[in-house]
């Protein structure tokens, strides 16, 4: 029998399973424990009145929108818990950062606070909550034109096969 890494009592898988709630990111629930299910149901159909789903796919695709944005609403909280984590607990890091430095002459002009805050969340906190943002953006647009395709075949309208969504960042240009 292969050696067991995770765990192996029932009280230990329990806690396991559990994992993903963390921050709710990569929660397959779509309403967790710090959330309320009535404000779900409230946030569900308002997105589908304001989207007038007709016919099960189109209401299929309506859940799906409703579903993303409400884990969007989650990006929102773990980049805020990012930022007080940070704020709590700076890294040696931040406090190399704080110290004057010849190479930063208006830092070393004026000695810094004790306590300068630190605004932006570590990059390694950072890096994961925008890919996940990034992720559910997509699908969201995804979602979106599938189901505004479908609205204008049912209503007569043309709707293109292919779609494209171009959006460039900064980083994507070179300057």
């Amino acid at each position: 029998m292969p050696d067991q890494t995770g765990p192996t009592t029932p009280a230990g898988k329990a806690i396991a399973a559990r994992n993903s709630l963390r921050h709710g990111l990569s929660a397959q629930e779509i309403v967790l424990p710090d959330e309320v299910q009535e404000d779900w149901a409230a946030f569900a159909s308002a997105t589908a009145d304001a989207l007038e789903p007709l016919g099960t796919l189109e209401e299929a695709f309506a859940h799906r929108i409703a579903e993303i944005l409400w884990r969007l609403r989650r990006v929102a909280r773990a980049e805020h818990d990012a930022v007080y984590d940070r704020l709590e607990r700076p890294t040696e890091y931040e406090a190399v950062r704080r110290k004057p430095s010849m190479l930063d002459p208006w830092r070393a002009a004026a000695e810094p606070p004790e306590n300068l805050p630190l605004t932006l969340p570590a990059p390694t906190a950072l890096r994961p909550i925008m890919r996940y943002e990034a992720h559910l953006n997509r699908q969201l647009t995804q979602t979106l034109h599938e189901l505004q395709a479908l609205q204008d075949r049912r209503s007569g309208r043309h709707a293109p096969l292919a779609r494209l969504d171009v959006s460039l960042s900064s980083a994507d240009v070179d300057e």
